[in-house]
This record gives structure tokens, C-alpha cells and sequence, in this order.
């Protein structure tokens, strides 16, 4: 567990910081030169998703052209059981939406972006980091280690979402003893014909 804790301290540490930054940055915005002085910024302007994802992405560590991940939905999540299995933190990471992936091919496509949310992405991806660290603290308490099987994997039809496509995807192994199956439900993202876990959130 000492290796997944540090792994987790340091994701959360690395997010804290970057939404730090992204704060300090939104303070030190310029008026725009077209501005009237004196009149307040109009709110539709100012909170919009496409402004406000400018300061973040500046403080992310690199512009990536495209997701990583896998070319299909089933060896994602194949991967990810046996990176569980494995209790390979380093794998698993890989297997999720990076903070540069959700700020340059996530964010402004995401229907929580959109009318009537358009939840700002220092929220939606300290939301995502949540729910992740909850979510692989749990799956590697409960079979980091175990003998998991052959993972089947089935995912609901996509949503359409901008140039992503969403899926609820549920993966099923039975670990070695068990009587019965085990099933955790997972969202996945397609982008160009990459696949990536939006994040480690389960059912469990």
C-alpha cells in the first residue's frame, strides 16, 4: 500500500498545484484592450468555458496531439484488470485522462462544459481527481494482488459528445477462489480512435 499511497500523494499534490496556478493566473488576466473602463466584464464572456480553460491550460505540462491509451475499448480495460492484478500504479496511470489530455482533448467538449453546467475546469477535473483517487484506493485494496482471470468487457452504445464518443463500460473477472463474478463499472472516452478511462471512479 506504501507504493499506491505515495502514487495517490503525488497525483494530488501535482492537481492541487496546478489549480493553484490556474487561480493565481485568472487573477492576473489583463483587462482586454476592448474593454470600457469602469464596465464590468459581460458574465457570458468571462466565465465561458473557452476562456476560462486558457490560464489552465497554460499551467498543464504539455499540448498532446492525441490520447493515449488504447485502440479499443477492450484491451483498455483488459489492461486495466491486469494492471490491478499486477498492482501496477504506473500502468494504471496511463490508462486515464492525464490533466494535459483533459485540458486540450476533454475539457471543451465534455457535455459539462456545455449549457446549462459549463462547469469550469478547475472544478471538473478536481471533481475527476477525486472520484480517481477514491475509486484506485478502493480496486487495489479489494484485488491489487489477486489472480483476476480473463476480463470480459461490455460497453453501453457511445454518446456523442463533440469530437468525443462517451461510454459506460462494465468489466467482469472472477478472482481466483471467488464462487460468483465481479463486475466494476467504468466511464471511458474515445477520441480519433483512442480510448482512455476518464478517470478510476467504480461502483464499488
Amino acid at each position: 500500500m506504501r507504493r499506491v499511497g505515495t502514487a495517490l500523494a503525488a497525483a494530488s499534490v501535482a492537481a492541487a498545484a496546478i489549480l493553484a496556478a490556474c487561480r493565481d493566473a485568472d487573477r492576473a488576466q489583463p483587462t482586454p484592450p476592448n474593454a470600457v473602463a469602469g464596465a464590468a466584464p459581460a458574465a457570458a464572456d468571462a466565465y465561458a468555458p473557452s476562456v476560462l480553460i486558457g490560464p489552465f491550460r497554460a499551467r498543464v505540462p504539455e499540448h498532446p496531439a492525441r490520447l493515449g491509451g488504447a485502440a479499443s475499448a477492450d484491451a483498455l480495460l483488459a489492461s486495466y484488470v491486469r494492471a490491478v492484478a499486477a498492482r501496477d500504479t504506473a500502468t494504471l496511470g496511463a490508462l486515464a485522462l492525464t490533466v494535459s489530455e483533459f485540458a486540450w482533448l476533454y475539457y471543451l467538449d465534455s457535455p459539462m462544459a456545455q449549457k446549462p453546467y459549463e462547469l469550469d475546469p478547475e472544478t471538473m477535473w478536481a471533481q475527476i481527481a477525486a472520484q480517481s483517487g477514491r475509486g484506485l484506493t478502493r480496486v487495489l485494496q479489494r484485488y491489487g494482488g489477486a489472480a483476476l482471470g480473463t476480463a470480459r468487457s461490455a460497453c453501453g452504445a457511445p454518446r456523442a459528445a463533440g469530437a468525443l464518443r462517451l461510454l459506460d463500460c462494465t468489466v467482469t473477472f472472477r478472482p481466483a477462489g471467488a464462487r460468483d463474478d465481479a463486475s466494476l463499472r467504468l466511464a471511458v472516452v474515445e477520441r480519433d480512435g483512442r480510448y482512455k478511462l476518464v478517470g478510476f471512479g467504480t461502483n464499488l
